[in-house]
C-alpha cells in the first residue's frame, strides 16, 4: 500500500469529533454572516477570471454558493453526530478546493493593491489572508482526520477489535 496522508490526533487538545463540529458549525456562521453583509450593504464582489458578468449575477452566484456551504456544512454535522462518512465526505472534498481557490484570490488581491501602489494593504491582504488559509486547511486536516479515523475504525471486523484463542 502507498503512503497515507499524516493525520492529526487531536484539534489543538480537543477530540477529533470537537474539531469537526467547530469545523461545521463555523462554516454555518460566517456563511451567514456573510449573506447579511452581503444582502444588507452594497458590496461590490469582483470575480477574477469571470469579470464581464454584472453585478447581480455576481451575487445571485455568490449567494447560491453560500446557500450551499451552509447545507454542506450542515452534511457534515449530521455526518460527524451520526458516524456517516459518506455525509462528511461533500464537505472534505468543498473544502480542500476552496483552500486551494482562497489560496489563489489572496495572492492575485494582494498582486492587484500592489500594482496599484497600496503596498501597506497589500502585505496586510496577503499576511492576513494566508492566516485564514492556515486556519482553514487545519479546520479540513482535522475533520480529514476524523472521517479517516471513523473509517478505520468501520472497517475493523470484530476478529480483528479482539484476539481469538479458540
Amino acid at each position: 500500500m502507498g503512503r497515507k496522508f499524516p493525520l492529526v490526533s487531536s484539534c489543538l487538545g480537543c477530540p477529533l469529533k470537537t474539531g469537526a463540529i467547530i469545523s461545521g458549525v463555523y462554516g454555518i456562521v460566517i456563511a451567514i454572516f456573510t449573506l447579511i453583509m452581503i444582502l444588507t450593504n452594497d458590496i461590490k464582489i469582483q470575480t477574477i477570471i469571470i469579470d464581464f458578468l454584472p453585478k447581480s449575477v455576481v451575487t445571485v452566484i455568490v449567494i447560491i454558493n453560500l446557500l450551499m456551504t451552509i447545507l454542506i456544512s450542515s452534511l457534515l454535522l449530521a455526518g460527524v453526530l451520526t458516524r456517516k462518512k459518506t455525509l462528511m465526505l461533500p464537505w472534505i472534498v468543498l473544502t480542500i478546493m476552496l483552500c486551494i481557490g482562497l489560496v489563489i484570490s489572496v495572492i492575485y488581491t494582494a498582486i492587484d493593491f500592489l500594482i496599484h501602489k497600496y503596498y501597506i494593504t497589500s502585505i496586510a491582504v496577503l499576511v492576513i489572508g494566508l492566516l485564514f488559509v492556515c486556519v482553514y486547511v487545519f479546520m479540513w486536516w482535522v475533520t480529514y482526520s476524523y472521517y479517516e479515523k471513523i473509517k478505520e475504525e468501520d472497517n475493523r471486523t470484530p476478529y480483528t477489535r479482539t484476539p481469538y484463542y479458540g
